[in-house]
C-alpha cells in the first residue's frame, strides 16, 4: 500500500499573509515543518498542495530549493487542489497535513498512516493534527462536499458518519447512535464491536 503525505499550503492567508514563509532563526515556519515529515518512516512521499500563483512565490520558490514534490490547483477550493495532487502524485492513502502546524510531530504523522483503516482517521496532539482518507473513497465523496466542507476535507466525513453535531440531521444521527450505544451497553459492553472510544489523540470513522 502506497502512502502519500500531502501538505495543504498557500502564502493568501487571511489572518497572517505570508505564516508559513515568516522566519525563526533565520528558516521559514514550512522549513521546520518539512524537517519533521522528512523524519516520517511511513510515508512514501511527500506533497506539496498549493495554490497557481504561489509557484512563483517565496513558498514555492522555497519548496523547489528544498526539491520537495509540488501540485498546484485553486486557492479557494482545497478538495479539487487535493484531487489534483491524487492524479500527480497517485497513492492508495494518503495523509494530509496542514502547513500552519510546524509543531507537528512526525510520530503523529506515522501513527496516522499506520493506524488508518476503513475510510477515515483523524489524530492530533498539541502540535497538530493529521488526518487520513482512502484516496479512493475520498475522489469518489470529493464532488459531492460543499462549502466548507471543500476546504476542511474531513468535515465531509464527519458528517457523512454522525460523529459531530451541526445540522438537525446530524442530531438525528448522533442520537440514534447515542441509544444503540446504551442499549449494547446493557448486554455485551460498552462500545464493543460499536465503535472505538475517541480516546487521547485518535479518532476514526
Amino acid at each position: 500500500m502506497t502512502v502519500n503525505c500531502i501538505v495543504q499550503a498557500r502564502m493568501g492567508s487571511t489572518r497572517l499573509p505570508g505564516k508559513v514563509m515568516m522566519e525563526v532563526n533565520g528558516k521559514p515556519l514550512v522549513g521546520y515543518l518539512i524537517d519533521r515529515l522528512e523524519k516520517c518512516h511511513n510515508i512514501d512521499k511527500l506533497v506539496f498542495a498549493i495554490p497557481e500563483r504561489d509557484l512563483d512565490s517565496p513558498l514555492g520558490r522555497f519548496l523547489t530549493f528544498r526539491r520537495i514534490n509540488i501540485s498546484t490547483g485553486p486557492e479557494d477550493d482545497v478538495a479539487k487542489r487535493f484531487a489534483i495532487a491524487l492524479k500527480n502524485y497517485p497513492c492508495d492513502v494518503f495523509v494530509r497535513v496542514c502547513a500552519d502546524s510546524p509543531l507537528i510531530s512526525p510520530f503523529i504523522v506515522d501513527e496516522a498512516a499506520t493506524d488508518y483503516f476503513d475510510i477515515y482517521y483523524c489524530v492530533g496532539a498539541l502540535g497538530g493534527q493529521a488526518e487520513t482518507f482512502d484516496t479512493k473513497i475520498f475522489l469518489t465523496a470529493a464532488p459531492f462536499m460543499k462549502g466548507d466542507e471543500r476546504e476542511h476535507l474531513g468535515l465531509y466525513f464527519q458528517r457523512k458518519f454522525g460523529r459531530i453535531v451541526d445540522t438537525p440531521e446530524d442530531f438525528e444521527s448522533v442520537q440514534c447512535m447515542l441509544v444503540k450505544e446504551q442499549l449494547w451497553a446493557h448486554g455485551a459492553g460498552w462500545g464493543r464491536n460499536m465503535s472505538r472510544p475517541m480516546g487521547r489523540v485518535g479518532w476514526r470513522w
